[in-house]
């Protein structure tokens, strides 16, 4: 599967990192942040079956070793991973595999080096592979607040041969303007409700979150188009929070 790149948005980038760095290697990771952050999402998982299946050991098996890397694995780390196994489409054998890894990865005495170099041989060059795995490891270690072990986060980037400069722009830059979503802690910050409401608390706090965007309250904002797009966003921004948090628990 050849990875597109939006080649408008790479040019931009390249011109805009040649010309704060003055330096043709900022030509070039400019041109790759711009074409990577133009996408429509720069973390869609791949869409290749086969695909998946190569990548499923060793990911989920360091997505359990970073959420264990701080003693324990909290609840919200676990429907993170959970929230992934559900985007990925993963067929029961497959996420009955991807658990398997999770459960491996998190047990005492786990050795992540491996499992990080079998990541890095089946992405082989293909850094739209790297930087997806990257993402959901970071929102899955990152679920109850705070990244687990930013260490081992860093080894494994590190194995993994992305650049600390191109991870840290995609990171810094990647909104969800550009179709991104929202941590799991920020989805809860977002409709107002505790992460340990019951899923009926949930839908009534999304609920009265979107109906504060309803379109019948900037039906009269014509004059204000500041206004109307802010609204808009706004919507936006609690739809997505709601789609993480249902990815997370499972709901219907």
């Amino acid at each position: 599967m050849a990875y597109k790149v939006n080649w408008s948005g790479a040019a931009i980038g390249a011109i805009a990192g040649l010309l704060l760095s003055r330096h043709v290697a900022g030509l070039v990771l400019g041109g790759l942040v711009g074409g990577l952050l133009t996408r429509p999402n720069p973390f869609k998982p791949p869409e290749n079956q086969a695909q998946r299946a190569r990548l499923l050991e060793p990911w989920f098996m360091l997505a359990g070793a970073l959420a264990k890397a701080n003693g324990r694995v909290s609840d919200p780390e676990v429907k993170a991973a959970e929230g992934w196994m559900r985007r990925l489409a993963l067929e029961s054998k497959d996420r009955n595999a991807a658990v398997d890894a999770f459960n491996h990865g998190k047990a005492d005495g786990f050795a992540w080096k491996p499992a990080a170099e079998e990541l890095a041989a089946h992405c082989l060059t293909r850094m739209d592979l790297k930087l997806m795995v990257l993402g959901s490891l970071h929102e899955i270690a990152s679920a109850d607040g705070s990244l687990s072990d930013a260490r081992l986060f860093r080894n494994i980037q590190e194995t993994l041969q992305v650049p600390d400069e191109l991870w840290q722009s995609v990171i810094k830059n990647f909104d969800r303007k550009s179709g991104g979503r929202p941590s799991l802690q920020e989805a809860y910050r977002i409709l107002e409700v505790d992460q340990k409401a019951s899923d009926d608390l949930v839908r009534k706090a999304y609920r009265r979150a979107i109906s504060k965007y309803h379109p019948d309250k900037i039906a009269g904002l014509a004059e204000h188009p500041e206004t109307v797009r802010e609204f808009e966003q706004k919507a936006r921004d609690t739809n997505l929070a709601y789609d993480v948090i249902r990815d997370a628990r499972g709901m219907s």
